[in-house]
Parts: structure tokens; sequence; C-alpha cells
């Protein structure tokens, strides 16, 4: 486990090098946006992650980090995904007894989900439609990129939501 570690982490030293992830937490929700360093451009804003106390469970409830569109950044949405739940747990002052949970379609559940070598996923049960439930357990990690995550509202916030 100890070099799955280390390969997501020296992953995530680069995200962070290359782009500006800031948060905005709100109660049970964390909304995370992504922005190149060097255009200022917006790559995401689909990334959500929230709390529910009483399963014990961080559900992703959007996580669409557009990374994978970008140049030579592969292997950068895991190290994402691993940066924003380690950012969530600490932000939320989580144990490891919490869970990740997540609704995504079997095709990106075994293509993107399965090969997170820091969570373990399985396809729980289907729900309604195509979509599958899956969960993991994870380790909470005191990893220095996290530090790295900004509070901060994005200026054209309203944007987003209206």
């Amino acid at each position: 486990m100890e070099d799955n570690h280390f390969f997501i982490e020296q992953k995530s030293f680069l995200l962070v090098e290359k782009y500006f992830i800031s948060c905005l937490s709100q109660d049970f929700c964390n909304n995370y946006f992504i922005k190149d360093k060097i255009t200022n451009e917006v790559i995401s804003r689909e990334l959500v992650l929230t709390l529910d106390k009483f399963s014990k469970e961080i559900h992703v409830s959007r996580f669409y980090p557009e990374l994978k569109l970008q140049p030579k950044c592969k292997y950068f949405s895991a190290a994402c995904f691993y940066l924003l739940v380690q950012h969530f747990a600490m932000d939320k002052k989580l144990d490891d007894k919490y869970h990740v949970s997540l609704d995504c379609t079997p095709e990106v559940f075994s293509s993107f989900y399965t090969k997170l070598l820091d969570f373990h996923f399985t396809d729980t049960h289907k729900s309604p439609g195509r979509s599958i439930c899956a969960v993991s357990d994870f380790e909470i990690s005191d990893f220095k990129c996290i530090s790295m995550i900004k509070e901060e509202m994005p200026e054209d916030f309203d944007f987003y939501y209206t």
C-alpha cells in the first residue's frame, strides 16, 4: 500500500503545481473548483462532496474534474479524487470509520473507480436506471498537498448556480 500512496501523492504534487484547487465549504457540503494557474481558466466546477453523519459516509455527489481533457495530465483525475476526499475528511474532522459512497454508470465504475488503488470500491447494488451504487473504505492521510486546497469562492460563483 505504501507504493500506492507514493504514486498518488507524487501525481497530487504535480496536480497542485499546475492547477489551483479551491473549496467552498457549507455545513455538510464542499464544492471544489479547479483553475489553471497559468491561463486562469476554470477547468472544473463539477466537484461536490457531501457528508452523511448518520451513515458515516462521504458521498461523492458530483465528480467531473475534466482533467483528462487537459494536456499532460495522466492520472490527475485519480490524484484529484484522492486529494478531495482527504481534504473533505480533514475539513469535516472525520475518522477512518467513514466510507466513501457514489453513484455512477457501470462503465465509469469499471474504467475509473475500480482502478483507484487507495480505495476499494465495491458495487453495492443497482440504483434506478443504469446507475450503480458503490462504496469504499479509505485511510485518512496527513498528506501535505491537502493544505494547498484553499477555501475561496470563485468570483463568478453566482453564475454556476443561477
